[in-house]
């Protein structure tokens, strides 16, 4: 693990970097693809819990799927599905629809209470495993390797809880082939979830990655009050804290969905040694 300290001049990238760190598991979801017809899947985001979920919704309405069997790929490759009890698998083998899919999947279920469902009433405890699960759309890709369990409760399409913790859970982001961003979550623990229009989030893990504009740094993160948003929004409310190696600190404040307030604990004697005010659009920026 690199050594980190946080200072005046990298506080604002490394608390924009947490923050993307918490979305990366739990709304992210600019990559999507298809697995077609057998494991048809419409839109499997690089989310690592909306894809696994969108598999099952899918599975649910091809009833003919046979598992075992392996389906080509319109663009080539193929991709082999497997079923047991309240459990599936996709292992992808260069599978080429829209965009490339290599790696696998397992999904198992237990303490099931209604059908899953993208839109109906239900809950379960998930148990996931990604096997190096690659997507690749154009020259952008993600590759995940971990584990993941979930507890997931939904009563609709737009009103859902669900924590997830696992022992690791490794994403390196591709482009042209080459891993630009590699990150390791481990352990980890998110909760997130959804009201109608309003969006909740938090998180605690240790974190490490190599790549990024800070170098390679590893720290700590542990949220004090959720995240909420509202829509689209930047969070409105919501606090974490970022510990460094060396026992430094940044104190991340949402103070409404556009600014954003930095405490910053130098020395690490839990003592603010400066404050820096600036907007949520500002820390995008900065990573």
């Amino acid at each position: 693990m690199a050594d980190s300290s946080v200072t005046s001049e990298n506080a604002p990238s490394l608390a924009g970097q947490a923050y993307n760190s918490i979305n990366g598991v739990t709304d992210q979801s600019e990559l999507s693809f298809e697995l077609l017809l057998g494991v048809s899947v419409s839109q499997f985001p690089s989310n690592p819990l909306k894809g696994p979920l969108t598999l099952l919704y899918k599975r649910s309405a091809i009833p003919s799927m046979a598992t075992g069997a392996t389906y080509n790929c319109t663009n080539g490759g193929s991709v082999t599905y497997n079923e047991s009890s309240n459990a599936l698998s996709v292992d992808a083998h260069n599978c080429r629809e829209d965009v490339l899919v290599d790696g696998k999947v397992s999904i198992k279920l237990s303490n099931v209470v209604g059908e899953p469902s993208d839109i109906g009433n239900w809950s379960a405890d998930i148990a996931i495993i990604y096997t190096d699960l690659t997507v690749v759309d154009g020259e952008l890709g993600m590759r995940i390797t971990g584990d993941m369990d979930v507890a997931y409760d939904q009563t609709s399409m737009d009103n859902f809880s669900a924590s997830s913790s696992g022992d690791s859970l490794h994403m390196r982001y591709l482009e042209s082939g080459s891993v630009v961003l590699n990150t390791l979550l481990k352990p980890y623990d998110f909760t997130f979830g959804q009201n109608g229009v309003t969006s909740t989030s938090g998180a605690d893990f240790i974190y490490a990655s190599s790549g990024s504009s800070l170098g390679d740094i590893s720290y700590t993160l542990e949220t004090h009050v959720p995240f909420e948003s509202t829509g689209a929004n930047y969070p409105h409310a919501g606090s974490f804290t970022v510990t460094a190696t060396d026992g430094s600190t940044v104190t991340l404040t949402a103070l409404d969905n556009t600014n954003v307030q930095l405490d910053l604990d130098l020395d690490g004697d839990s003592t603010v040694d400066e404050t820096i005010n600036t907007t949520w659009v500002a820390l995008g920026d900065a990573v």
